[in-house]
């Protein structure tokens, strides 16, 4: 278990909206792109409960440190989010 921490420079999801991408750089394809990805199906309590109600202008330009197993995606690093806890924003 990693804890990675960056600002959040764009916010991307996939054609379902079930995956939401927390990128560490505007090009999502970029080499030193790091994400955190939220499980919306998992988290939908969890972001109720806490008011967040579009991920996108929820996350975009903050800080977070976010905790988990790193995992590769298409060779790129990841952490899979399946709970809130896993994110911290620190202002």
């Amino acid at each position: 278990e990693w804890t990675v921490e960056y600002t959040v420079a764009a916010v991307g999801a996939n054609k379902t909206k079930s995956l939401y991408y927390l990128n560490s750089e505007k090009d999502f394809r970029s080499e030193a792109n790091f994400n955190a990805v939220l499980d919306m199906k998992a988290l939908a309590a969890d972001l109720k409960a806490a008011g967040v109600t579009n991920p996108q202008k929820h996350y975009v330009g903050k800080k977070v440190k976010v905790t988990g197993a790193v995992t590769l995606f298409n060779d790129r690093p990841q952490i899979m989010v399946k709970s809130l806890k896993q994110v911290q924003v620190i202002e």
